[in-house]
């Protein structure tokens, strides 16, 4: 189970809905509450004769803010929770969240995203995707504080995609949610989509073939997890079932999660960074763009080729 739980607040309202969650499922568990101090400004208006603008509290102004706050969350969470600790630290957010989810070694993070708009997240990113880039646990990323009841698990038929598996099932039982697992592929080595397009040109019933023996394969793999999967649910009122289909990941997983009523899609993520990222980009970051609903993301890294 979810033994020890981080969650990150930022002083407002929307990062503390995470405790809604907590507060149902996770009441049993030791909850590190964590305020950071970062570089956004927190200013204050003044005025004067022929004067205006803002002022920047002090560091340690902040800091001492930032203590008397989260300790007064800590003291509201004791109302339900048994173990809480709660703190605050200096310096950007994603890397003090990562520091400390090391230095404890929870077992998951849990975080409402603030759905920046598309141009926001060009120009800044967001907190939620450079923590899960480089996160040691699990990040359940919610939105609003929404609780899920159906689970989407995304798996793309390797073994690299199948470690998101344990706890994405870990999480269903406990919070009793339906899951779907999914099966975005079409292997280059295989078949690609210009190869079928140029065979329905010719032949439409074999073109249907050729993606019907592809989609039984892909059945055959997750009808597999699926099975290996039932006796964990056993005794829990939860449904597994799946969904195969084939085209980009990152435009049809959310797409699958939205035909089957899915609002928490699981994933892992190869957490590229610099250069690759750029150049590649991450299938899981890109879902988080084009969907509104909660992720549970497993971060692999990724290992670096020798170079020669």
């Amino acid at each position: 189970m979810y033994n020890k739980i981080l969650i990150p607040l930022d002083g407002t309202l929307r990062a503390e809905q995470a405790l809604q969650l907590v507060n149902r499922f996770f009441v049993d568990a030791e909850l590190i509450l964590l305020e950071t101090t970062g570089n956004t400004t927190q200013a204050f208006p003044i005025y004067g004769a022929g004067v205006h603008g803002y002022i920047e509290p002090l560091p340690e102004v902040k800091k001492a803010r930032n203590d008397e706050y989260v300790a007064s969350v800590a003291d509201r969470t004791r109302n339900w929770a048994t173990n809480v600790r709660g703190y605050s630290l200096i310096g950007p957010p994603d890397i003090k969240i990562v520091e400390v989810a090391e230095a404890e070694e929870v077992d998951l993070i849990v975080m409402v995203t603030h759905g920046y708009d598309r141009f926001e997240r060009l120009l800044f990113g967001s907190v939620t995707q450079k923590v899960i880039r480089d996160a040691p646990c699990p990040v359940l990323a919610v939105r609003d504080g929404e609780l899920p009841e159906h689970m989407l698990i995304a798996l793309d038929g390797t073994p690299f995609s199948e470690e998101i598996l344990e706890p994405a099932f870990k999480l269903a039982k406990l919070l009793r949610l339906d899951v779907t697992l999914a099966r975005v592929d079409m292997p280059k080595d295989d078949i690609s989509y210009a190869d079928v397009a140029s065979i329905r040109e010719i032949d439409s019933e074999l073109a249907e073939l050729v993606l019907s023996t592809h989609n039984s394969r892909a059945e055959f793999y997750l009808d597999d997890i699926r099975k290996r999967y039932l006796d964990s649910v056993a005794g829990i009122d939860i449904k597994i079932d799946y969904d195969v289909d084939y085209g980009d990941p990152a435009a049809r997983l959310p797409a699958i999660a939205k035909f089957h009523d899915c609002d928490l899609i699981a994933m892992a993520t190869h957490g590229r960074k610099g250069i690759e990222y750029w150049l590649k980009g991450s299938v899981t970051e890109k879902v988080m763009h084009k969907t509104d609903v909660a992720m549970l993301i497993l971060h692999h890294e990724v290992e670096e080729e020798p170079a020669g």
